[in-house]
């Protein structure tokens, strides 16, 4: 019994000290608990954010978890490398559709249409029961298209492609 009120009481003085410093005393020879932190590197975060990754691809490449990747954006230099990143190929992305639009590729319509209805432009449904297309129709559109686009950019509209 004298054992139980003699671990009793040095249970509750620890306890007490503890309460009095608001934090448990450390030793400074304790090392830290745990996994070693892992560490990322910003540039190459920036390289795949960049790249359009997606939080799972990112965290394969460091060898860390995906909650490591959501639990590090909280940290601000982390998330504004990784937001510099994807704003970045986001930029790229689109430098490229525009490059693309302004060409005479096939694919340079498609681009140019995708490009017009994206940023403000929203075409009018067109009735089904209709004829088709003509080549100068289809000729004429993609001008229209490339017009638009270059007045949307700043650019000269009426420059000769």
């Amino acid at each position: 019994m004298e054992d139980d009120q003699k671990y009793s009481d040095s249970f509750r003085s620890a306890t007490a000290d503890n309460e009095q410093s608001g934090q448990p005393k450390k030793s400074p020879d304790k090392r830290r608990r745990g996994r070693p932190a892992k560490k990322i590197d910003l540039v190459e975060l920036e390289k795949l954010a960049s790249m359009q990754c997606t939080d799972d691809e990112i965290a394969g490449y460091f060898i860390v978890d995906r909650r490591t990747i959501t639990r590090k954006k909280k940290q601000r230099e982390f998330r504004e490398a990784f937001e510099r990143g994807k704003a970045k190929g986001r930029i790229s992305v689109r430098r490229r559709l525009f490059q693309e639009a302004q060409s005479d590729k096939p694919g340079s319509l498609a681009a140019a249409i995708y490009l017009d209805k994206r940023f403000g432009y929203r075409d009018v449904p067109v009735a089904e029961a209709q004829e088709p297309e003509t080549e100068a129709q289809r000729e004429s559109r993609r001008k229209e298209a490339l017009r638009k686009i270059r007045e949307l950019y700043g650019l000269d509209p009426d420059l000769p492609e």
